[in-house]
């Protein structure tokens, strides 16, 4: 009787955890400010707002945010996850695997020019040394205040291009990984629940 009590305790405790979803890591917020000249005016120009993960400085870079691009006046909120992004999984591998890797954020136009900003992990996001400890789930990219319009330089006015202001939110979502002795209680439970109905039908 005991086993079974035992048993149904842990699986009680692990439902709750699963039940209460995932948790706000961090936020990010930040007010996006780019140009770029030379840009053709006559197409419909649109920005994508990406987030990148490396385990070198200067190494190939994970990017979620492609293909996900706004136009001028849009705004709203969209969840990068594995469902919408099949890099998804790396990039949370690396904001999750307990090194101070590094992570970009940066704006690029429809034509595929860019600017990205960077640094270790645990200066961008004030972790320590990231999100280690946690399954990173999604990230929600909610933009608003989207301007994008033409320009022209005042010094060289022969220069011109396409500039793009926003306020731009990311926030990173996720579930704290079961701690070994949490998983060798679960396991531990189910084995004495098992016994405990195998006992039961035996007498």
């Amino acid at each position: 009787m005991k086993s079974v009590v035992l048993g149904a305790v842990v699986v009680l405790g692990t439902c709750g955890t699963s039940v209460a979803g995932p948790v706000l890591l961090t936020s990010l917020a930040m007010r996006k400010d780019a140009a770029i000249s030379g840009t053709n005016l006559n197409i419909e120009p649109r920005v994508e707002f990406i987030l990148r993960s490396s385990s070198e400085s200067f190494g190939s870079w994970v990017d979620v945010g492609r293909g996900i691009s706004w136009s001028n006046g849009d705004d709203g909120s969209v969840d990068l996850s594995a469902n919408t992004h099949a890099s998804f999984t790396e990039f949370s591998s690396l904001l999750t695997n307990g090194v101070n890797d590094y992570f970009s954020q940066g704006t690029v136009f429809s034509e595929g020019s860019g600017a990205f900003g960077f640094g270790p992990e645990s200066e961008l996001l004030g972790t320590n040394p990231d999100f280690f400890g946690y399954d990173l789930e999604f990230v929600r990219l909610t933009v608003a205040d989207l301007l994008i319009e033409p320009y022209q330089g005042q010094q060289f006015p022969q220069i011109s291009g396409i500039s793009v202001t926003a306020l731009v939110t990311y926030d990173f979502y996720g579930s704290p990984v079961p701690e070994p002795f949490t998983i060798v209680l679960l396991g531990a439970g189910m084995v004495f629940a098992i016994l405990g109905r195998s006992a039961r039908l035996q007498h």
